[in-house]
């Protein structure tokens, strides 16, 4: 009977150890989006395809395909990750957030009269990088 318990409280503590383990990992992936971007007032639909490269716990990202270098990510939460969001008074707004329950991503750019909001939906993908410092 002691053997019961001293195998149960191994499994226990295997397991609790991977849980932390697993919290401490780096969060890195990338994601896949397609969607719509829509011009504010007269313009046309347009399709939308983007790849984003993040890492949750460095707090960096960078849009795929025009990666320079990396960006600070502003906030992540349970349910989302805010990749940018200012606004300067009435005349200038940009948000970017990506909804980590739907896959959902929305980027909104508003100037004084113009600006466009896409929206779609993504998937995650193995991690490609960061662009490499060269010293």
């Amino acid at each position: 009977m002691r053997s019961v318990f001293v195998a149960a409280g191994l499994v226990a503590s295997l397991a609790a150890t991977v849980a932390v383990a697993q919290q401490g990992q780096r969060q890195a992936f990338d994601l896949v989006c397609s969607g719509t971007e829509k011009p504010f007032g007269d313009g046309e639909p347009k399709p939308d395809t983007r790849r984003y490269t993040l890492d949750l716990s460095a707090k960096r990202w960078c849009r795929t395909s025009e990666c320079r270098e990396a960006l600070p990510i502003q906030l992540v939460t349970a349910d989302e990750i805010t990749l940018t969001r200012s606004e300067r008074g009435d005349l200038v707004e940009h948000r970017h957030f990506i909804s980590r329950i739907s896959g959902e991503y929305v980027e909104t750019v508003a100037l004084s009269s113009s600006g466009s909001r896409t929206t779609g939906t993504c998937s995650r993908a193995p991690f490609s990088g960061f662009p490499k410092a060269k010293f």
